[in-house]
Formats: C-alpha cells, structure tokens, sequence
C-alpha cells in the first residue's frame, strides 16, 4: 500500500514561519483574508472625503465652528492616524484642532508611539495632546444611562467640543463586531464604569465577530454615543488589507461612515468555509502574538469553524507573557469551565468575558495551545500546552483518526471563517 500523499502548511510562531505536515487527506483548508488590488492610499482617502457615504462633507459637518475635537486610536490599533491626518487637516480650514487619544482602559501612549502615531503632525498637536484616562474622575463628565442600563461618563471634552471627528480603523471585533467607528468614543472617551457595564454585553451569544444587528454590545455603543453626542460626530474609517496597507476608506456621519467600512472590511476578513470541522489550529500573527491576552482573538475566530466536540490548537509565542491577567481569576477559582460561566456570572468584571469565552470552547470541544509560557500557567487557564505544533497536529491525528478534517488559520487574529449555516454563530 502506496503511502498516503503528504500536505505542508507554514503557520508563523516566533519570528518565525515553521512548516508542519499531515495527510493531504485530512487538510481541510488554509484560511488567510482574502486578497485585495493594491491602491494608492492617497487616492483611497481623498476619494472618501470627497464623496462621503451620507453625502455628509467634512466642510458641511464643522459648519461654522472654529475648533475641532479629533479623536485618534492608540498604538495598539493599526489606523493610519498620520496619514489620515494629513487629508483632514487640509480641509480644517483654518480652524483650531486639538487631538485626544481614545485609550478606553489602555495606559496613555508613550512619547515614542505618539511619534509613530502622529508623525510630523506631533510637533505642532503634540503639545495640546489629551491622553485619556477612563479612571480620572475629574475628567468625566456624566451623559445617563442606556436603554440597556449602562450608566454613561465620558471625557468632558468630547461632551463640550463644537464639533467632533473620529479617526479609525474597521477590522472583525471578536464581540463588538467591528473596530472603529463609535468605539472612539465609547469605550474609547468613556469612564471605566461605563465601559465595564458595556462589557459585560460581550457574555452574550449574539456579541461574536462581523455582528451588528443583534449586537447588544455593539447596539449599546451606539446609544451612547448618541447620548455623548446628540449633535453628532463625523467619522473617517479606513480599512487595512491583510498586509496592513490601506485598501479602502469611508468618511460621512460616525454611524454611517462605520457601517460603510464595515462591509468593505468583512470583505477582506470574512473567508467561508464549507462545514465545521475536527480540527482547528489557529495563529496568532505578529503583533498580536505578544501575550495571552491578545491570543483570544485567534481563538475566538478559530472556534467559529469548530463542530461539537473537536479541538483548537491555539498558537502563539505570549513573548510578553499573560498581558493583562485580571481575566484569570475566574480560570483559576473554577474546577470546571461550567464554574467560569456562574462566577462571572455572579460577579462581573471588566474582561471577564475573556474568562468565559475560553471556558465556552473548554465546554464544546477541547483547547490545546502552543506558546512560550510555563505549563502551569495554561493548565491553570483551561488550556492543554503542547511542545510544538507539529507535535500538537499529531496528537490531535492520533485522536480523531484518518478521517480528522483539520482548518489552518495563519492569521487567526483577523481572519474570521463563515459558515454556510445560518442557525451557527459563525453564519452572520
């Protein structure tokens, strides 16, 4: 008997592309966003701001205002702030800009990431710079409370600012839905209270990647930005490739502008996939490898192609360690996922639903991982460490047999696979 065909995938781990191999029979399928033409990202900005989704121009929005509230991410986002910065400040007129970074719970930037955010325009906005912070009770101002009880305090300067424009990028949130958009303001300018009772919406099974509808978390931000800013904001989204160049842009009303690059970004990072399957392993791409915090993500989109009962392997090096670990004391006080769910349920905290996200997959199948960290560490999180990937492929093969169907997620971060079963939570 001839031996069964051999398949090889690289996944990157470390710095670094390793190759594994399986049975070619077993190979499933390799998802990567899906490829985009190149453009020219001078053109793509230009081209929104002069034909806005809403017919909203930028001039039209300021009106008479002299001064302009911008609101731009932090370092942790991909959004091509500086460039962006360029467009709009040629159309500003002669008006006064002051910048505010929309950390939400972050710490503020530092000088060197100001540098790489900004570029040139740090020398002259640098120094009028507002760097939120979401516990500073004296800059908070109180705007009510959601249909859904989330009781509002934002920076007082995005309640008072004549006029506001948001500058984002739109990528699959894992349960907001999307980046961008109204997150600039909320969570991005909001009190840390307020973010913490938006949060807890991401318990719920209809908060999952590229949903809007029936979002509750999603839909709640909206809200409140409407309540932050009952004359409205404006909005400019851009939307990455998956190389992180620019491929497209959205400028109009924030609502607008967010809903239009949306669907230009789940064109990019949404990748059907057939039917579920045994298998998935799922990477954590630079630079969203760094901690165990930031490898959720590739674990939220993998779990999303998973049938009942298989297995994620979840990949990444966690050079930083655990990152934020606030999470982890639901893990670490519960004998059995189900344990996660009740104390969180009891006792919610901001970035508890972390905790219940990798009990769920815990309680549908299994979650093995890859990383750097001691093995105590992932024991104690739920996980199941494995010595390298291939090892983990192989054990997996070994378990599920030569019928195993395995998915590769390179870019698990950002990729979000889609089936064709709309009653499943990967079907949007």
């Amino acid at each position: 008997m001839s031996p069964t065909p051999a398949a090889t995938v690289r996944l990157p781990y470390d710095g670094q592309w390793v190759e594994i191999s399986l049975p070619r029979t077993s190979l499933a399928g390799v998802c990567l966003p899906n490829p985009t033409p190149s453009r020219d990202p001078d053109r793509v900005l230009a081209g929104a701001l002069d034909a806005p989704v809403d017919g909203l121009g930028i001039e039209d929005y300021l009106g008479p205002a002299r001064t302009v509230l911008i609101v731009v991410n932090d370092a942790t986002r991909p959004t091509p702030t500086a460039r962006m910065l360029d467009h709009l400040r040629s159309r500003l007129a002669g008006r006064s800009p002051q910048l505010i970074v929309a950390t939400g719970t972050h710490r503020a930037p530092r000088s060197g990431e100001l540098a790489g955010m900004l570029g040139r325009h740090l020398q002259d906005l640098g120094p009028g710079l507002i760097a939120h912070d979401s516990e500073r009770a004296g800059d908070l101002v109180k705007a009510g409370r959601t249909s859904r009880g989330t009781d509002l305090a934002f920076h007082q300067a995005v309640i008072e600012a004549e006029r506001v424009v948001v500058l984002g990028s739109v990528e699959p949130h894992y349960y907001a839905g999307f980046t961008g958009g109204r997150k600039g303001i909320m969570p991005g300018l909001a009190g840390r209270r307020a973010i913490e009772l938006n949060h807890r919406f991401a318990l719920d099974p209809k908060a999952r990647p590229l949903a809007l509808t029936d979002n509750p978390c999603h839909l709640d931000m909206e809200e409140a930005v409407r309540m932050a800013r009952p004359d409205g904001a404006y909005g400019i989204n851009a939307v990455l490739d998956r190389s992180g160049d620019l491929y497209a842009a959205a400028a109009g009303g924030l609502s607008a502008s967010f809903l239009s690059a949306a669907g230009m970004a789940r064109e990019v990072f949404a990748v059907n996939v057939p039917a579920p399957v045994d298998v998935v392993v799922s990477a954590a791409a630079p630079p969203l490898d760094n901690d165990l915090y930031q490898m959720q993500k590739a674990v939220e989109h993998g779990r999303l192609a998973l049938r009942p009962g298989g297995l994620m392997i979840a990949v990444s090096a966690c050079r930083d360690g655990l990152g934020p670990s606030h999470y982890l004391r639901h893990l670490h006080a519960a004998n059995r996922p189900e344990d996660v769910l009740t104390l969180a349920s009891r006792a919610y905290s901001l970035g508890d639903h972390k905790a219940v996200k990798i009990a769920e997959v815990k309680m549908n199948g299994d979650l093995w991982a890859v990383t750097g960290l001691p093995e105590e560490v992932m024991t104690r999180a739920f996980f199941t460490p494995q010595p390298d990937i291939q090892t983990a492929l192989d054990r997996a093969l070994d378990r599920y047999g030569s019928e195993a169907r395995v998915l590769f997620l390179p870019s698990g971060s950002l990729t979000v696979p889609v089936l064709p079963d709309p009653g499943r939570p990967g079907s949007v």
